[in-house]
């Protein structure tokens, strides 16, 4: 397109997400007939009751901020942010640690009880004329049970791990506490990028902060170096680096990148033909199917603070190890790496 018709539809200042800038890397002329163009396949006229995906992401998010609160604090330009303080850090009620029992390491029924209301409510909403039938209660039944392996998990691995929850669904855009990773065109055009980030956890470590940004998928993923650098894995470091370059505007402290990874939510966990009867199986191969995968800072120490059974592949809840670092793992990168490579994607 000529640079004429370019300034007519983004003008000097443009908003975009980083999955539509994915998208153009893949494939521009697709980007241009959505985005540009909006034009859609025909739709079959169908109601989709229920996206497993994005209803297990909202009954974990839910659930996260029912059993945690933050304590926020309002910086002298009025705007909210969030302390990363230990001292001014306000847990209200439950913390994750408190939801397992100590000797089975199960959810406690009290907030089984917490967790089933959650889901209730939620698909009663989606499928509230299906009530009565056989496939609604074998779906809800489902559901609770993969979502109790999955919380379980979650706090499995909070236990096992110094690094806390800094805060949920972190959205960053115009008007908010954290304002979109800007990114200058030239030309005096400006691309603004928004998003929402679904965890982040930090650890108050070595005078610094460091966060790991944890974004919750409904299928496998992996996340690869030359995938990032070729523009077409861009979210979880463009969620990292506008969260550092925030936090470290507001509050003026120094923030290192620790992981970005992926933590799978599914329904389909586990093949049960060849476990169905040994329960310790199942809860060993559901906790590898669990496992944060992505990509970590190469530094032992900080991984055994991120999970102390760090050395121990069939207990850690991370999937990188000591062995796999020594052999050279595409799974973790160097500080000054990291580094370079948050720089080399803000001008990709």
């Amino acid at each position: 397109m000529s640079k004429d018709i370019t300034n007519i539809i983004y003008r000097d200042e443009f908003k975009t997400s980083v999955s539509r800038l994915e998208l153009y890397k893949k494939c521009p002329f697709s980007y241009f007939m959505q985005y540009i163009l909006k034009v859609l396949p025909n739709q079959e006229a169908k109601l989709n009751v229920l996206e497993l995906g994005s209803f297990m992401h909202g009954v974990l998010e839910v659930f996260s901020k029912k059993i945690m609160e933050v304590l926020y604090r309002t910086c002298s330009s009025g705007s909210i942010v969030l302390s990363f303080h230990d001292d001014e850090i306000m847990e209200k009620g439950i913390s994750w640690q408190a939801i397992l029992d100590d000797e089975k390491e199960e959810i406690l029924p009290e907030y089984e009880k917490i967790l089933e209301d959650i889901i209730y409510e939620s698909i009663d909403k989606n499928l509230s004329k299906q009530k009565q039938s056989v496939k609604y209660m074998v779906l809800k039944r489902k559901l609770i049970n993969t979502m109790k392996k999955v919380i379980r998990t979650v706090a499995l691995s909070y236990n096992q791990s110094e690094f806390k929850p800094y805060d949920y669904e972190i959205e960053f855009k115009d008007g908010s506490a954290f304002l979109p990773m800007e990114i200058e065109l030239g030309d005096g055009k400006v691309m603004k990028l928004i998003g929402k980030i679904d965890r982040v956890d930090f650890l108050n470590f070595r005078d610094s902060m460091y966060i790991r940004v944890v974004d919750y998928k409904s299928s496998g993923k992996d996340l690869k170096i030359d995938k990032i650098k070729e523009g077409l894995s861009l979210q979880l470091i463009t969620y990292m680096m506008a969260f550092m370059d925030n936090v470290e505007k507001n509050e003026n402290i120094k923030v290192n990148p620790a992981a970005m990874v992926y933590f799978n939510l599914s329904d389909r966990l586990v093949s049960l033909s060849e476990y169905y009867t040994d329960n310790e199986k199942i809860k060993a191969e559901i906790m590898k199917r669990l496992k944060m995968n992505g990509l970590f800072l190469s530094d032992i120490e900080l991984l055994t603070k991120m999970d102390r059974n760090f050395e121990d592949s069939k207990t850690s809840l991370i999937d990188v190890t000591k062995q796999s670092i020594s052999k050279g793992s595409a799974k973790v990168i160097e500080e000054e790496a990291f580094k370079n490579l948050c720089d080399e994607t803000r001008v990709l």
